[in-house]
């Protein structure tokens, strides 16, 4: 039996970060969760890794476009996934012209929809 995808979330705002987690959890992942893009990056550094980072564009401090840059070089394998209120437009990176994203708010069924689809999941995808 394939082993759970491993997901960090990257959320400043306790009550959302709680919300992702939970819903993604239930959803079969195994789920870490960071509040800053700083404190993302010393998860990141003392894990086995992760397959995805789903991460807020407005971070305070490093912002999710620094984050997504620092990942795409440091963790190349590791996928960011954007939740933002508004549509992001990455900037260059070497992973990507466009990272993926979910806008806020979002229903669970599309969070966990959108996740399989960029982890390749079809087991998640259609629930």
């Amino acid at each position: 039996m394939k082993s759970a995808a491993r997901l960090l979330v990257v959320e400043q705002e306790e009550q959302v970060r709680k919300l992702l987690q939970t819903t993604l959890t239930r959803s079969g992942y195994e789920v870490q969760t960071a509040g800053t893009g700083e404190e993302a990056i010393e998860t990141m550094n003392t894990s086995s890794g992760f397959d995805a980072v789903l991460a807020e564009a407005a971070l305070p401090g490093m912002n999710g476009h620094e984050l997504a840059r620092h990942l795409a070089v440091r963790y190349p394998s590791t996928k960011v996934i954007f939740v933002t209120a508004t549509h992001v437009e990455c900037e260059v990176c070497p992973h990507a012209v466009q990272c993926p994203w979910i806008a806020k708010p979002f229903a669970p069924k599309e969070l966990v929809r959108k996740v399989g689809e960029v982890l390749g999941d079809s087991r998640r995808e259609s629930n």
